[in-house]
């Protein structure tokens, strides 16, 4: 099969042998420039959450306390653990931050020990948390991320939590010249 050829019409004043070549070597640039962004941004397979999740997860139920739930946190040197109900159902959110906050509104003259022994977990949880599903494409799921203020966003698949998608997954990925 013969290549379709493009003829393109010398501009007055110039002989067409001396356009052709140029406008052959001007769009074959253009052309690869075209294929280059192309394969680099539209052909090239978008990287999957599931790529880069983290799927060892500590997590906690709503009913625990928080003393329970900072010696988790402490333990698994994580700083949001997952919330699920009786049933395993990721339900919420527990973050150092939400700590914090209740803490600075609790100020120094309370009895702390009793209140994180009696305080639930459920109480202080952040509900209907943000998630995303292991197919969904990373940079997605970074986009959202940034666009809510938020440091991680887990991943569920049918209604069970499957792992953790982390701002930090995401930069490390990029410094590794993975996205």
């Amino acid at each position: 099969m013969t290549p379709a050829v493009l003829t393109i019409p010398a501009p007055s004043g110039v002989a067409q042998d001396a356009f052709s070549t140029s406008s052959h070597s001007f769009l074959y640039r253009v052309i690869r420039r075209y294929y280059t962004w192309c394969r680099d941004h539209i052909f090239e397979a978008a990287m999957n959450v599931s790529d880069l999740m983290q799927t060892d997860l500590a997590a906690i139920t709503a009913d625990a306390s928080l003393g329970e739930a900072i010696t988790m946190l402490v333990d698994a040197h994580v700083l949001g653990l997952p919330v699920l109900d009786a049933f395993g159902k990721f339900i919420g959110v527990l973050s150092t931050s939400d700590l914090l906050e209740a803490l600075a509104e609790r100020g120094r003259n309370s009895d702390g020990e009793a209140w994180l022994d009696t305080t639930l977990v459920k109480d202080l949880m952040t509900p209907r948390p943000q998630f995303v599903a292991p197919g969904d494409d990373v940079r997605k799921a970074a986009q959202e991320m940034l666009y809510l203020g938020i440091h991680r966003v887990f991943v569920v698949d049918d209604d069970a939590l499957v792992g953790v998608l982390s701002q930090s997954d995401v930069v490390q990925a990029f410094a590794n010249g993975k996205l």
